[in-house]
C-alpha cells in the first residue's frame, strides 16, 4: 500500500485497492481552477501524496479552494495562478497549516493538525489577520499559534480555550501586535525597530518561566511572576531585597518577599521555611538598630 486513494471514493470505501478512473487531464471535476492533470498529475486516478485532489476543491480541508476559483464549501483559493505549483506568496493547497505556526490556512479547522484560521475571508492577503505565511506575524518571537492558543499567563494553566478574536480573557497576547500591554517590552524574546525592546516573554512558550514578564500586564516584574522552586524558590530570588531608609535600611520586605509574592501563592510553604526567613528578617532588624 503507497498511501494512495482512488479518487472520487468515499472516505475509507477500496482504500489501497485496485486502480482510480483516471479524468481526462484537461477537464476540470472539482470545478476549483486546477486541471485534473495539475492535481493528479500522474494521471493514475489515484490521489497521491504531493498532489491535490481532482475531485475536491479543498484537498487539505482548511476552507481554501485549492485553485483560483471559488466554488462551494469553499473560499479562496490557494493556487492563485491555477499552475499546479506552489508559488512564493501562495499556501499550499495540500497543507492546511503551510506556515506550520498550529494556525489552518484558512477559517476551518482540521483535527489533528491546525485550528482555523489566518486568511478567514480568503482573499489571499492579511487584512487584520494573521499571515499564513509566516509564523510569527509581528515579529515579537512568539508564534501566532503560540499567542492565539496557549496564553497561559496570569496564572491560568495551559489548554485554555481556544480564542482567536480580541477576546482573550487577559491570557493570549496580540499575535499583530508585538507588545501587547503598550509597556515598551516585546511580548516576546525578539525586539521590533521603533516598537518596543526584547522581551517579556523570554523563551517565547507563553508560559511563565525564570525571568519572564507579564506580556499582557504592563506593570509585571519577573519577581512578581515567578513559579515556586526549591527552598527560599530561588525562581524569586530577586524579591528578597534590602530596601528602606533610616532605622529599617537592609531589612527584607517579608511582604513583597518571594514567598509571598509569587503568582502560585496557594503553594503550602512548610513551616520551617516561613520561621527561617522571619528568624532572619528579626536578626537583620536588631543588627540594623544595634548598630
Amino acid at each position: 500500500d503507497d498511501g494512495s486513494v482512488p479518487v472520487g471514493e468515499g472516505e475509507g470505501e477500496g482504500e489501497g485497492e485496485g486502480e482510480g478512473e483516471p479524468l481526462d487531464p484537461d477537464g476540470d471535476e472539482d470545478g476549483d481552477g486546477l486541471t485534473n492533470g495539475e492535481e493528479d498529475t500522474d494521471g493514475d486516478g489515484r490521489l497521491d501524496v504531493g498532489e491535490t485532489n481532482p475531485d475536491n476543491a479543498d484537498s487539505d480541508g482548511d476552507d481554501l479552494c485549492d485553485g483560483n476559483v471559488v466554488v462551494v464549501g469553499c473560499i479562496g483559493g490557494e493556487d492563485k495562478d491555477a499552475d499546479g505549483t506552489v508559488d512564493a506568496g501562495e499556501t499550499d493547497p495540500r497543507n492546511a497549516d503551510t506556515d506550520d505556526d498550529d494556525l489552518c490556512d484558512g477559517p476551518a479547522t482540521v483535527f489533528g493538525v491546525c485550528t482555523g484560521g489566518e486568511d478567514l475571508d480568503g482573499n489571499g492577503t492579511s487584512d487584520g489577520e494573521t499571515d499564513a505565511l509566516n509564523p510569527d506575524t509581528d515579529g515579537d518571537g512568539v508564534t501566532d499559534g503560540t499567542e492565539v492558543l496557549v496564553g497561559a499567563y496570569d496564572g491560568t494553566p495551559a489548554g485554555t480555550p481556544v480564542d482567536a478574536d480580541d477576546a482573550r480573557d487577559g491570557r493570549q497576547t496580540d499575535p499583530l501586535d508585538p507588545d501587547s500591554d503598550d509597556d515598551g517590552r516585546c511580548d516576546g524574546g525578539n525586539s521590533v525597530s521603533g516598537v518596543c525592546v526584547a522581551g517579556e516573554d523570554v523563551d517565547n512558550d507563553a508560559l511563565f518561566g525564570d525571568g519572564d514578564t507579564d506580556p499582557t500586564d504592563p506593570g509585571s516584574t519577573a519577581e512578581a511572576n515567578c513559579a515556586p522552586g526549591d527552598l527560599g524558590f530561588p525562581d524569586c530570588s530577586g524579591a528578597l531585597n534590602p530596601g528602606g531608609e533610616g532605622e529599617g535600611e537592609g531589612d527584607f520586605d517579608i511582604a513583597g518577599s518571594a514567598l509571598f509574592s509569587c503568582a502560585s501563592s496557594s503553594v503550602d510553604l512548610p513551616v520551617w521555611a516561613v520561621a527561617s526567613v522571619l528568624a532572619l528578617s528579626w536578626r537583620r532588624r536588631r543588627a540594623v538598630r544595634a548598630a
